[in-house]
């Protein structure tokens, strides 16, 4: 999909955006995942590594639709995952929204509206002034925005696995974003049933600690896995 809401509308300074960014990689935090990258010419040529910021949002969009309905909790991740590049994002998400609405009706079926944003991407020359990002990041967003419901459908998770597939993300690193989503989404609820519980701050304090310890322990693994 060759969008013109980007190019036109939104500006970004990528060195903020860079700065300290593994640093403060926080799940499941969005913002902390700003990676933001421009890539040689012949590596990106060669594959499919790094994807151009508008198609990244877009396919993003399109996991949204292919269960038929896109809920709140889908829409709001999809904004935040546009913060996460640019602060400007939510004053042109209604318009984006729109281009790719109308980009969908021109396709049968998912599969071919995938392909068709990948083969757009390989036919694209490298742009200094456009914005990347890596492959496995596009991925792991796809799945927090599956995930962001609490219903992550069959039709989604097919959605994910083929764009990973044409991305090369190895199948090792979809199991563990798998895994570390369902573990932390479990931990969530744990930490939220604790904090609402009689009982004082003292005597949940450890089992706060303790789990809120677990949380970064998977959040760091998240972070060497999309940035190494």
């Amino acid at each position: 999909m060759k969008n013109k809401v980007f190019s036109k509308n939104i500006k970004v300074d990528l060195q903020s955006k860079f700065k300290g960014v593994k640093d403060s990689v926080q799940m499941p935090d969005l913002k902390s995942f700003s990676n933001l990258l421009k890539h040689k010419k012949d590596i990106f040529q060669s594959e499919v590594e790094f994807i151009p910021l508008n198609h990244a949002m877009a396919l993003t969009y399109f996991l949204m639709n292919v269960d038929g309905e896109i809920s709140s909790e889908e829409l709001r991740q999809f904004e935040e995952i546009g913060d996460v590049f640019t602060s400007g994002f939510a004053d042109v998400m209604d318009d984006f929204i729109h281009e790719c609405n109308v980009h969908m009706k021109s396709f049968s079926n998912v599969k071919d509206l995938i392909e068709d944003e990948f083969r757009i991407i390989l036919e694209m020359p490298f742009d200094e002034e456009m914005i990347y990002i890596n492959g496995k990041h596009l991925v792991w967003n796809l799945y927090t925005v599956a995930f962001s419901d609490g219903c992550f459908q069959e039709d989604e998770r097919n959605f994910v696995l083929f764009v990973a597939e044409k991305l090369k993300v190895d199948d090792s690193v979809l199991a563990e974003f798998e895994h570390s989503l369902l573990t932390m989404n479990s931990l969530k609820k744990e930490l939220d049933w604790i904090k609402h519980t009689d009982r004082s701050y003292l005597e949940i304090e450890k089992v706060v600690n303790e789990i809120n310890n677990r949380m970064s322990v998977i959040s760091n693994g998240i972070s060497d896995l999309i940035f190494n």
